[in-house]
């Protein structure tokens, strides 16, 4: 699904040794779940007291594991409103559709919202004739930076035309922006990193993540391109029609198919599940995310989402260089694993990272995914 394992320890492919790290695995003690029940309280608080993130940016949202338990399963018509800021209408939890698997809502509205900021961003650099922007998803404490070399005829274009030009690229380098940001959160979690002291490794990578954070950078760029200009009604809008689109099921059949492979794809655990089905396909192989359909729920086919692309940057003569770079100790471990002498470079570096979480996955902690 991923690619071709290459032995990191005999330093093949040009990349650092990284030494074995212990298994971590979601065993929590009481320290650890009060601790754990702080930093969820504390995310709560301040996701309903902000109209947005950190550095204006969108609000932080909570997400779920697809599970069941305390884990909220919602129908398509718990889906509420869609808010960009402040706002308490929205649905929270996970759906279940029959060509896309396990969704998180929250996921989606999450990465959609990253995309809007990324592409407020780029347009506004882009359209001021400036080099860089950077963009800091809420509470995570990591940074996506991009910088541009502009054309050598952007100069002579008149200003509609640049605005025509920078509103095409900012659509491209906001969904990638937005996308890789949470592949970095994903693999963040993995490495052990914990947000507000909650351990998030249990979920990393589950089996829902990628492509609902996909889902929501692709419904982002079609909100963005509404031709009534509101966001959130357009968010709203669209991600119903999709929901309904991949084959969405009743909140009851979620939890049936849910609890069809408890004991197979996760455990129940005191305040955190077990789980062992992962999902590492980002699109490294073919450019397109497959979904984890639940076996024996339905005999539709499953929907493939693509990855986002960067061919508007050639078009125009545009050339970008984009990078992540955080304090987290596991950002350390990311560059060490890809061989990286600065930031990450997600374009760059990410099959090197996601063929070491893939050996792991399979070696270390004998988890399913999906091969």
């Amino acid at each position: 699904m991923i690619g071709r394992y290459i032995d990191i320890s005999k330093g093949g492919d040009n990349r650092r040794s990284v030494e074995t790290r212990p298994t971590r695995r979601a065993t929590p003690t009481h320290r650890g779940i009060l601790r754990a029940a702080v930093g969820i309280a504390a995310v709560f608080v301040l996701t309903l007291s902000s109209g947005c993130g950190l550095g204006g940016g969108p609000r932080p949202r909570n997400g779920y594991s697809p599970t069941t338990g305390l884990v909220p399963f919602l129908g398509l018509d718990d889906l509420g409103t869609h808010s960009y800021g402040f706002g308490l209408g929205e649905g929270s939890g996970i759906v279940y559709t029959q060509r896309g698997g396990s969704i998180d809502v929250d996921h989606v509205r999450g990465a959609a919202d990253i995309t809007k900021h990324a592409y407020d961003l780029s347009y506004a650099a882009l359209t001021q004739g400036k080099t860089t922007f950077s963009l800091s998803p809420p509470f995570e404490f990591y940074t996506n930076r991009v910088e541009f070399e502009y054309p050598e005829t952007w100069g002579t274009l008149s200003e509609e035309a640049q605005r025509a030009i920078a509103h095409e690229v900012s659509l491209q380098v906001a969904q990638t922006v937005g996308y890789n940001s949470t592949l970095y959160h994903e693999m963040l979690t993995w490495l052990g990193t914990r947000f507000l002291l909650v351990p998030e490794f249990y979920s990393a990578f589950s089996w829902e993540d990628v492509y609902s954070n996909l889902l929501g950078t692709h419904l982002a760029v079609r909100a963005l391109q509404d031709p009534a200009g509101d966001y959130d009604q357009a968010m709203t809008r669209l991600l119903k029609a999709e929901l309904e689109h991949l084959g969405v099921v009743s909140k009851d059949e979620a939890i049936r198919a849910t609890n069809s492979v408890k004991g197979q794809w996760f455990t129940q655990g005191l305040l955190f599940p077990e789980i062992s089905r992962r999902h590492l396909d980002i699109g490294l192989d073919d450019g397109y995310v497959t979904p984890a359909l639940i076996p024996g729920v339905s005999e539709a086919e499953p929907l493939d989402y693509p990855a986002p692309v960067l061919d508007a940057l050639d078009t125009y003569g545009f050339t970008m260089r984009y990078t992540i770079d955080s304090g987290h100790r596991a950002d350390r471990t990311m560059r060490d694993i890809a061989g990286a002498d600065g930031p990450i470079e997600p374009l760059k570096h990410y099959p090197a990272i996601m063929a070491y979480i893939e050996d792991e996955a399979i070696r270390v902690y004998g988890h399913d995914i999906g091969q």
